[in-house]
């Protein structure tokens, strides 16, 4: 729960402005958590991203997939993908980061 309250600030904030310029501590009082916390479940901020940027990664296979599950073709799942991105901006910042 905490995991995920950390993932899904980062990602916010990251939405919002370049990773270089989000800190744990950013993150931290995004979550409404302390940054010792963060520490608890990231061994770094680079670890952090990462696993946003992963879980970001999982969320767009599953968008793909489910076009292609509802029947759609290959031009479906890249309009859901482009979609999504669309939505989701964090996940370029982080990996032109």
């Amino acid at each position: 729960m905490v995991r995920r309250a950390l993932i899904d600030a980062c990602e916010r904030l990251c939405g919002e402005r370049p990773p270089s310029s989000v800190s744990v501590r950013d993150v931290a009082a995004e979550a409404q958590v302390t940054s010792g916390l963060v520490h608890h479940y990231f061994e770094s901020k680079d670890q952090l991203l990462a696993m946003t940027a992963s879980s970001i990664a999982m969320d767009i296979d599953a968008a793909a997939r489910d076009a292609l599950a509802d029947g759609g073709d290959s031009t479906d799942m890249v309009r859901a993908v482009w979609r999504f991105l669309g939505d989701r901006p964090a996940f370029r910042s982080i990996l032109l980061w």
